[in-house]
C-alpha cells in the first residue's frame, strides 16, 4: 500500500502511483526520468510531465529527469483526461448515512471509473460538491411503494462497526471472473 499522495484530488480522482523496484532484480537506470520513461512512455508523455514538474515524490517535491535512480520511491502524478460526453441528467439522492448512499443513477451514466467514462460517472460525480451545480446530487423524496426507478446502492466505506453486534466488518470480492473459452 502506498503512503498518502502528496497531490490533491483533481477532477474527484486520486493521483496515479508508480513505485520503483529494488534495482539488484531488474536493468540498472541511471535517472529517474530513464525508469519513468521506461516505465510509462506508452501511456503519458514522461518529458512533458518532467518538464512541467507533474511527477512528485512523497514530499510533494517535483521528480527531476536528472535526479538518480532510487529503489523503492513512489511517485505520484495525475494523468490527463481524454474528452467524455457530458451526462445532462443530475443525480438524485434518495438516502444517506455514515455506511450507505442511495441514489437514483441516470441512465447511461457509467457506475465506477473505467476506460473512456472516468469523469461522468457516479463515484467520481459524487466526489466533487460544487454549490448551485444542477449536475450534483439533487435529494429527492420517493414513496417505499415506487418500484418503477432502479436504484443504486453505494457504501460509503468498505468497512463499519455492525450496529448490532458492535464487530468491525470488512467486505472483499471473493468473486473469481470465469475463464474465457476459445469459440470455435
Amino acid at each position: 500500500m502506498p503512503p498518502r499522495s502528496p497531490l490533491p484530488q483533481r477532477h474527484g480522482l486520486e493521483a496515479a502511483w508508480v513505485c520503483t523496484p529494488e534495482r539488484a532484480q531488474y536493468p540498472l537506470w541511471e535517472t529517474m526520468g530513464a525508469w519513468l520513461d521506461e516505465r510509462l512512455s506508452e501511456f503519458v508523455d514522461v518529458a512533458g510531465f518532467l518538464a512541467q514538474g507533474r511527477f512528485v515524490y512523497e514530499t510533494g517535491t517535483a521528480v527531476a529527469g536528472r535526479d538518480p535512480y532510487r529503489p523503492y520511491t513512489f511517485v505520484w502524478f495525475h494523468r490527463d483526461l481524454a474528452g467524455e460526453t457530458f451526462v445532462l441528467r443530475p443525480i438524485h439522492l434518495i438516502y444517506r448515512d455514515d455506511r450507505i448512499v442511495v441514489i437514483d443513477k441516470p441512465a447511461f451514466l457509467s457506475t465506477i471509473p473505467r476506460g473512456r467514462h472516468v469523469v461522468q460517472s457516479v463515484v467520481v460525480r459524487l466526489r466533487i460538491p460544487i454549490s448551485d451545480d444542477p449536475i450534483y446530487p439533487i435529494v429527492q423524496e420517493i414513496a417505499s411503494d415506487d418500484f418503477t426507478r432502479p436504484l443504486q446502492l453505494l457504501a460509503n466505506e468498505v468497512r463499519f462497526t455492525d450496529p448490532i453486534d458492535g464487530r468491525l466488518r470488512q467486505f472483499a470480492s471473493v468473486r473469481t471472473p470465469p475463464l474465457r473459452s476459445a469459440v470455435s
